[in-house]
């Protein structure tokens, strides 16, 4: 029962079904692989066929003891990994699809009898506020529950926001009350993001780059806002030696992941033009004509085509410096 449990959470996948009923043909991922495993281990059969009703460790209030359990060794295993050692503090809040602010609080440091560091997720918390008491409130919580001690912090990586970064009243400066030592980290991915949205969105005076991100995202949603007009683009790929690559939304705070999005274009750029005035050219609909034809007025222009051979060699060079950023 427990390694079924492992084996899903690792994956991230759902334990249960919406109809865990004898009779229900989908009962969720871990009953499903208790009758599977029935199938083959007679003595697991057995078990299951005769232990007590109150004992059998399938119900979901069991699955959520064990998922605890398991959370709790993982946990007490990171505590004895820490004990005494130097840790910093890698943090950063954002909110999920029900629009509730969370934190994921991670843990850098080289364990006992290592010479090498280590990061462990440590706790996702959701957040009532996003004022700096709040923030400092649960990454002090998960360091107490840990058992750990402010004196062995030595550093907290975080965003420039102010919330976050500010020298008089940010979670560094709550952090720095507590041990006088730490260092604050500005993330230099966070640090390579901002400079790239500086270089390209700050120069209103010559905003050609803007321009093109801007072109990037309306091809996108021309092809994509349609299986109709997606089906066209896909058939004109078909007819040449390239292989067909889904075009990419620009992304909005993760700068270096445009590289993708600006890359398909340019590799694709004939059959795109090729689709596009085939939908102009049998569209009935005078908005999807004149969205077309605007289209392709810009992305056969004289600064598309510069922007597209000046970003993308430009942009590759950034994931590469980015993905470095983040390894382990």
């Amino acid at each position: 029962m427990i390694d079924i449990i492992i084996i899903l959470a690792k994956g991230g996948k759902p334990l249960r079904g919406h109809n865990e009923k004898e009779e229900s043909c989908e009962k969720g991922l871990f009953l499903e692989i208790v009758q599977l495993l029935k199938k083959y281990d007679r003595d697991f059969e057995s078990y299951i066929n005769l232990a007590p009703k109150n004992c059998t460790y399938l119900s979901n209030y069991i699955q959520n003891d064990i998922l605890l359990s398991i959370k709790n060794v993982i946990l007490r295993n990171i505590q004895n990994e820490l004990s005494g050692q130097p840790f910093s503090i890698i943090a950063d809040e954002t909110s999920d699809v029900s629009h509730h602010e969370q934190i994921a609080i991670v843990l850098r440091y080289v364990p006992i009898g290592s010479i090498l560091p280590i990061e462990r997720f440590i706790a996702l918390k959701r957040l009532k506020s996003r004022d700096t008491e709040t923030i400092f409130g649960a990454i002090n919580s998960t360091i107490q529950d840990l058992g750990a001690s402010w004196d062995n912090a030595i550093g907290v990586c975080f965003d420039g926001a102010s919330t976050m970064s500010g020298q008089s009243s940010g979670v560094q400066t709550r952090c720095k009350e507590m041990n006088a030592s730490i260092m604050y980290v500005h993330c230099h991915a966070h640090c390579l993001n901002l400079s790239l949205v500086a270089a390209c969105s700050n120069r209103l005076e010559n905003p050609k780059i803007l321009d093109f991100f801007g072109v990037i995202q309306l091809i996108y949603n021309f092809i994509e806002g349609s299986p109709k007009r997606h089906a066209v683009f896909e058939d004109i790929v078909k007819l040449t030696d390239i292989k067909l690559k889904t075009l990419k939304s620009l992304s909005q705070t993760r700068w270096a992941c445009r590289a993708e999005a600006v890359a398909v274009i340019q590799v694709q750029l004939k059959a795109i033009i090729e689709a596009i005035e085939k939908v102009v050219s049998e569209a009935t609909d005078p908005i999807i004509r004149a969205k077309g034809n605007g289209i392709l007025n810009q992305i056969q222009s004289f600064d598309f085509i510069v922007g597209l051979e000046i970003m993308n060699p430009i942009l590759q060079l950034v994931v590469k410096v980015s993905k470095t950023l983040q390894s382990p």
